[in-house]
């Protein structure tokens, strides 16, 4: 997979006004019968190919959650104790307010938000 682009760190700071201080990439990855069993009892053989997805971050001082994708839709904005499930172009989003809610839910405490770019790499994938 390509490394994160300056592009993308580019467009993180021309949305948030800030900094990237995270970033990660998840490959993407297929499925060809052979290496291991799934979930159906069959042989499977996974691969890592070049498309995956880009996550860009970096801390608040705040509770606020701000989330945007490079896919399209409207820049999300809500705070770690009102985050509600998403619905239409903004439910990418349910992704990482899942995991705040899991978190919390175990019964970790978040005290920070953060500003969250997500992308797919590359963007035509």
């Amino acid at each position: 997979m390509k490394v994160i682009q300056s592009q993308h760190h580019q467009k993180f700071s021309e949305i948030f006004g800030n900094p990237v201080q995270y970033a990660a990439i998840a490959p993407g990855r297929i499925e060809f019968i052979g290496n291991h069993t799934d979930y159906n009892g069959g042989r499977v053989m996974g691969l890592a190919v070049e498309q995956g997805i880009i996550a860009l971050g970096s801390a608040r001082t705040d509770r606020l959650l701000r989330l945007q994708s490079l896919q399209g839709g409207d820049l999300i904005e809500t705070t770690i104790d009102c985050a509600k499930p998403l619905s239409g172009g903004a439910a990418w989003g349910n992704y990482p307010l899942g995991v705040i809610h899991a978190l919390r839910e175990a019964g970790a405490t978040i005290e920070q938000g953060f500003d969250l770019l997500a992308t797919c790499q590359p963007v035509q994938a």
